[in-house]
């Protein structure tokens, strides 16, 4: 799906090359098909730059400072402050975009304020009730850093296709929740997907600025018996 998002927006800036809308989308595709927070550092770095000449060409549409803040968020910790910046602005532009609400909110998450972040996913969804499936995953992110892993484990079981990273933090929060046998169902799917992926591999992943809230996660996958569960 996102390669062929991709293959449109190219196509829109050969019509275009300044549509500032387009080079933040394709920003986010190559991202995306990259894996995120996993992307190669090269792959980050062309979709900042990429991100920044969008909004420089349209300093007014939110969607492009949303971009921007995500491939800053995605790109580290130590951007964390320059994201902050990019997500205010694009809620300023338009504080009713679902979107931009739900990844502030799963920002301020990130940040160590899970019910806050939370209040911004509900208010997204609220807009937006017929909303994309990454939704449940950011929403369930909030929820584990506000302590509520029954809720989180909920939000991330509506995940209609989980990879091993969401497998993961399903198992940590049953963990932590006291269910034993769901977590280790968890870690069993999880590890059939990629059996060489160790706690030490998802923690490196985490954009999670806390370091007690990463120690959480790392306690819930190591009850649910990960790295001791063959594939």
């Amino acid at each position: 799906m996102n390669e062929e998002a991709r293959e449109h927006f190219l196509k829109a800036l050969e019509r275009d090359p300044e549509s500032g809308l387009a080079h933040a989308y394709l920003a986010l595709a190559d991202m995306i098909i990259g894996g995120c927070s996993a992307a190669p550092r090269a792959v980050l770095d062309q979709a900042r730059d990429r991100a920044l000449h969008a909004i420089a060409v349209s300093p007014d549409e939110g969607r492009c400072h949303r971009i921007l803040a995500l491939t800053l968020l995605w790109r580290g910790c130590d951007e964390y402050e320059a994201a902050e910046k990019h997500f205010a602005r694009a809620l300023d532009l338009n504080p009713y975009d679902a979107d931009t609400l739900a990844q502030t909110g799963y920002f301020r998450a990130l940040r160590g304020d899970g019910e806050a972040g939370l209040a911004l996913l509900d208010q997204a969804i609220q807009l937006n009730p017929m909303h994309p499936s990454w939704y449940y995953f950011d929403r369930g992110v909030a929820l584990f850093i506000a302590g509520r892993y029954r809720e989180a484990a909920a939000s991330f079981s509506c995940l209609p296709l989980k990879g091993v990273r969401q497998w993961a933090r399903l198992a940590a929060c049953h963990a932590l929740d006291g269910d034993t046998e769901k977590a280790k169902a968890c870690v069993r799917e999880g590890r059939a997907l990629d059996s060489g992926l160790t706690v030490a591999d998802i923690l490196a992943d985490l954009r999670i600025e806390c370091a007690e809230n990463c120690d959480r996660l790392r306690t819930g996958l190591e009850r649910a018996g990960w790295d001791n569960t063959p594939a």
